[in-house]
């Protein structure tokens, strides 16, 4: 049994989990610039071609500074990281908000979406 369940059954607490990754650290401002609504526009447009530009990282640094951080946390950087950031710009343009004003209900949205294309895709990437 696990350590949880054990705590649980017993109904002695444990100590509350806390995010390791500091969002306070992060510009979170729910709406998006004109030029950052302008570059998600380009990728959107060049969807399916080769690359990704550098240029973009640099213009997107506030909206892909957060994603790359907890991919890279998480150890998901290379298990289909770039696709997940694809998702959440393809959603941030769709939307014309940052992932900072979403809700949890669009949250859950989004990412039952992207599992569902990832999967018909074939690029669902197991754990």
């Amino acid at each position: 049994m696990s350590q949880h369940a054990e705590a649980a059954l017993s109904g002695t607490r444990q100590e509350h989990w806390t995010w390791p990754i500091d969002i306070s650290a992060y510009d979170r401002a729910e709406s998006i610039s004109s030029e950052e609504l302008e570059t998600l526009r380009e990728i959107m447009r060049r969807q399916g071609t080769v690359g990704w530009s550098p240029a973009y990282e640099i213009k997107l640094a506030r909206l892909l500074g957060p994603i790359r951080d907890v991919l890279f946390h998480t150890r998901s950087a290379r298990r289909g990281g770039q696709s997940i950031v694809s998702n959440l710009c393809r959603e941030m343009f769709r939307r014309k908000a940052t992932y900072w004003a979403w809700s949890t209900e669009e949250w859950i949205e989004v990412i039952s979406h992207s599992v569902r294309v990832e999967h018909y895709r074939g690029d669902f990437i197991s754990p």
